[in-house]
């Protein structure tokens, strides 16, 4: 396993020479990581993701174990992330909620097999039969504008072609 950190800078558009720091562990050193914070993946996504073109990466230091990187991470950011209008940081690193690997590991063994906490319904909410009622009976005698009218027509053509093509 290799334990570094990196340096990542940016290229294009009004982003050009702001900078990242971060840490990675992996089992290839080639493995063509370069981030994942989500101001780098914003970026990513309009400028694409070329390494020598829209960004740069440099590995700094590599490490031998997980303790030497936070700490590394941590006093390579310092305070930059306030300070330094080019710093895309958001936290200064290093061990990010306090717990140790072995703690990590122990927590995240305690979930094998659980449901993950956000599964469910999703934008599905369920009304009562009188809420129901009561929604439907606000719409009896309502006179929609022309405008309107044409606006829930094509609404309503735009879903029945979704869906039509998502069942065959």
């Amino acid at each position: 396993m290799y334990f570094y950190t990196y340096k990542i800078t940016l290229l294009k558009g009004s982003k050009a020479g702001h900078y990242y720091y971060g840490q990675h562990r992996t089992e290839n050193l080639d493995d063509k990581y370069s981030g994942s914070g989500r101001i780098l993946t914003d970026y990513y996504k309009k400028y694409g993701k070329i390494d020598g073109v829209t960004y740069t990466k440099e590995i700094i230091e590599l490490y031998d174990n997980v303790e030497n990187l936070d700490k590394a991470e941590f006093e390579l950011i310092g305070d930059k992330y306030k300070t330094d209008e080019f710093c895309l940081n958001l936290r200064s690193g290093g061990n990010k909620c306090g717990y140790s690997e072995k703690s990590h590991k122990k927590m995240s063994e305690s979930h094998i097999g659980k449901d993950p906490w956000n599964k469910g319904t999703k934008g599905k909410q369920v009304h009562s039969e009188e809420t129901r009622k009561k929604m439907s009976e606000s719409h009896i005698g309502k006179v929609y504008s022309e405008e309107s009218r044409k606006k829930m027509s094509e609404s309503a053509k735009n879903r029945n072609n979704r869906n039509s093509l998502t069942k065959s």
